[in-house]
């Protein structure tokens, strides 16, 4: 009884601890989609950002895509910081240059990356306006200088930027500094790539069947061995549970022959023949359950026909096959325990 307990604890060892490994080669598996996603994410911005990066910061000049050179720009800042112009107007004229520039450097974006797929949104724009005499930020929000048809949700990649643009203007007598229109100018560029999950997993498809393979197939092998794990415990508890039956069932027969032995010792009595024979069927019929194809009908006649001498003979030949068995048992036994 010991040592079936003692198996199936270490069963339920076993198994827990295949169980923590597996969730622990999980783990490893997620957190390694999870990074070599972000790395290919990296990736795909980088190329992205090298590819149309120089376009952005030379938009004002390739086509005449935008009013907003480096002069107007000055210009547009001075009226504003000069009270020439609202902050109305001020706004409405980046508004106008945002619409004016939208459809060209959508397209643009658009052909440059049909052939990967990707859905490409950017968005510049001026985080603060700072005119340097007075230390004025001219803007209390960021406004937005270019921005595609695909509106950024949530920023993939940013490019900071900080640039100033300056004129000023003295007087022909003296000399004296009679204006001057200095800003600081500090920009943002935001890259998103709409579709980039999509992207992501359509490129790493191959490596996910892989591991997912991998998980299924060390799952199926711990399915595996669980099953086959219960189904040694309940043979060993079938087996645990015929020692105990065949114990008790040769004990009464083998006690019995061994006080009738103990008669015919002292004296020979015709009514200890019955019981001897009763005993040595009873051991017949146990021995006959282990072994059917070693006895037969033939057998169990001669034995009731057979003397003292003969059931002399015969309980030293059960006694023997008893032994055997017991320590044919026990090996069995040890050799599933292994």
């Amino acid at each position: 009884m010991y040592i079936f307990v003692s198996m199936i604890s270490k069963s339920k060892y076993l198994i827990s601890l295949f169980a923590a490994l597996f969730l622990l080669l999980l783990g490893i598996q997620v957190y390694f989609m999870y990074k070599t996603s972000q790395v290919k994410k990296r990736e795909i911005y980088s190329d992205v950002h090298k590819r149309i990066d120089d376009y952005i910061d030379n938009l004002e000049n390739l086509g005449g895509a935008s009013n907003l050179g480096d002069e107007s720009q000055r210009k547009i800042f001075a009226e504003f910081s000069n009270k020439k112009i609202s902050k109305k107007e001020f706004l409405n004229y980046f508004e106008k240059n945002k619409k004016q520039t939208q459809d060209q450097l959508s397209d643009y974006i658009d052909h440059k990356f049909e052939k990967e797929g990707y859905k490409v949104a950017v968005r510049t724009q001026f985080l603060s306006i700072v005119y340097v005499p007075k230390n004025i930020n001219l803007i209390d929000q960021p406004v937005i200088l270019y921005e595609t048809r695909n509106k950024i949700t949530k920023a993939g990649i940013s490019n900071t930027g900080k640039w100033e643009t300056s004129s000023t203007s003295r007087s022909d007598k003296s000399n004296q500094l009679e204006r001057d229109d200095s800003f600081f100018v500090k920009s943002q560029t935001d890259f998103q790539i709409l579709n980039i999950n999509a992207v992501v997993f359509q490129d790493l498809t191959l490596l996910i069947l892989c591991c997912v393979a991998i998980l299924l197939s060390v799952l199926v092998l711990y399915i595996f061995t669980v099953k086959n794990l219960i189904r040694q415990q309940k043979q060993v508890e079938v087996l645990h549970t015929v020692v105990d039956n065949i114990s008790h069932e040769f004990k009464t027969p083998i006690a019995t022959l061994k006080i009738a032995s103990k008669t015919l010792k002292k004296e020979f009595t015709p009514e200890i023949l019955p019981l001897i024979d009763r005993q040595i069927l009873r051991l017949e019929d146990l021995m006959l359950q282990l072994h059917p194809e070693d006895f037969n009908e033939k057998t169990r006649q001669y034995s009731r026909k057979t003397g003292i001498f003969s059931f002399t003979i015969w309980l030293l030949l059960t006694r023997t096959l008893i032994l055997n068995l017991i320590i044919q048992f026990q090996k069995n036994f040890l050799s599933i325990k292994n």
